[in-house]
């Protein structure tokens, strides 16, 4: 076996595993899954994540289950990120020649291979986007020979997307830190590909075999997932009304909403991340349409034109109109690409004010970290420090990962 941590599951295995070996290992992978989605971490981690991760890999090439398939891909990148940020550099560098395939570490190796000048690299970082400037040649200037890494853009391009490094002869340099913000996604890519390949693997072969281990499996599923994830009413914690406490909120909902009780009026997709938002935690279909009901674009209109016109968008996040699918708050990630993050989206002058607004007794401190984070596009550890500051004490927790998460540990801390 590659020498690779035990808990990076990509590794490749030899030999055979029976039905059952997969049954039983399948099964252990689900419950650490899940277990690890709590909000606690509370992690058992005796069972074998190679083996564990293939045959979930196996259960989604087979099954095609679109919803399991996105909570595996989901919820293994999470834990992949979880064990990634803890292990050493040398760890790191392991993985990311995995997962990159070839990879230069060094100043001195990336010019050798390229035939470019020490000087000629050192320039180019040092002159990306001006807000990474100085932290950019303190970098170069402290770490030279080992802060600085080149992978294959077709493999690192994302890099480059994010404006994190520089892109010579197909080649991305950028500090290791950068490429270190990539790996989850790039793990959670080859994930992906590691289905695709057993899909094309056992396509057109008629094995009940296969058919028996990925029902069985996914029954399993199923059962765990109704006692895992919690249904909306449960945020009700005892008689408290969650959507009557903004104090509550995360940053992204709080500052929708109290723009929204002040103005009348808030974007569309402002609406449709607000409402998921205040479904979740509780509120009712009904305080949801007398909440909408004041918005600037219903004066004049009766409550009868309302509820057949604008209510409907409400009523269809309730699986009540269209396709009548039940939809979930979006997560953090999904937030911050398609819809308002505040750490993403709000100027860091604004911002700070903001937060201020939010929590008179945050420190210059803890804004300055916030602001920190902003800039090297930790925008879920943003929020996580934010919470800290209310709370007023460190937690187990990596970063943020969802806004209904944000209220349950911050109603916990407040009781």
């Amino acid at each position: 076996m590659e020498d690779l941590p035990y808990w990076y599951p990509l590794k490749r295995i030899g030999g055979e595993a029976s039905l059952e070996e997969l049954l039983n290992e399948a099964r252990k992978r689900i419950d650490f899954l899940f277990s690890f989605k709590s909000e606690e971490h509370i992690i058992d981690i005796n069972h074998n994540f190679v083996l564990g991760n293939l045959a979930l890999s196996m259960v989604a090439a087979v099954s095609g289950d679109a919803y399991f398939t996105h909570w595996f891909l989901e919820t293994e990148a999470d834990v992949f990120e979880f064990f990634f940020n803890r292990s050493d550099s040398s760890e790191k560098i392991k993985i990311m020649n995995h997962i990159l395939g070839e990879m230069i570490i060094g100043i001195s190796g990336i010019s050798e291979k390229l035939g470019i000048d020490r000087e000629e690299i050192v320039s180019e970082l040092a002159t990306m986007r001006d807000i990474q400037r100085a932290s950019m040649s303190r970098i170069v200037t402290t770490f030279s020979e080992y802060s600085i890494a080149a992978a294959r853009f077709n493999k690192a391009y994302k890099i480059i997307r994010r404006e994190g490094g520089i892109l010579i002869s197909g080649w991305v340099i950028a500090p290791l830190v950068e490429f270190y913000r990539v790996m989850k996604g790039s793990f959670q890519r080859l994930l992906e590909e590691r289905i695709q390949l057993i899909r094309s693997k056992i396509m057109g072969q008629c094995d009940e075999a296969y058919n028996y281990f990925s029902s069985e499996i996914l029954k399993y599923w199923r059962e765990k997932r109704s006692l895992y994830m919690p249904k909306s009413s449960r945020y009700q914690l005892g008689r408290r009304k969650l959507w009557q406490n903004p104090e509550l909120f995360p940053p992204c909902s709080r500052i929708l909403y109290d723009r929204f009780i002040s103005t009348g009026y808030i974007a569309h997709d402002e609406r449709v991340q607000l409402a998921l938002f205040l479904k979740g935690i509780g509120m009712p279909l009904e305080e949801q349409l007398k909440f909408w009901y004041r918005a600037v674009d219903n004066v004049g209109v009766s409550w009868e034109d309302y509820l057949k016109k604008g209510g409907y968008y409400i009523r269809h996040i309730y699986g009540l109109e269209g396709s009548r699918k039940d939809y979930s708050p979006p997560k953090c990630e999904t937030i911050i690409s398609k819809y308002f993050c505040p750490f993403r989206r709000v100027s860091v002058s604004d911002l700070s004010s903001i937060l201020r607004k939010l929590n008179p007794k945050i420190t210059k401190k803890e804004l300055d970290d916030i602001t920190e984070l902003c800039f090297a596009h930790e925008y879920r550890k943003a929020c996580l420090r934010f919470l800290v500051s209310l709370i007023g004490r460190r937690i187990k927790l990596s970063s943020i990962s969802h806004p209904i998460q944000f209220v349950r540990i911050l109603t916990k801390f407040r009781k």
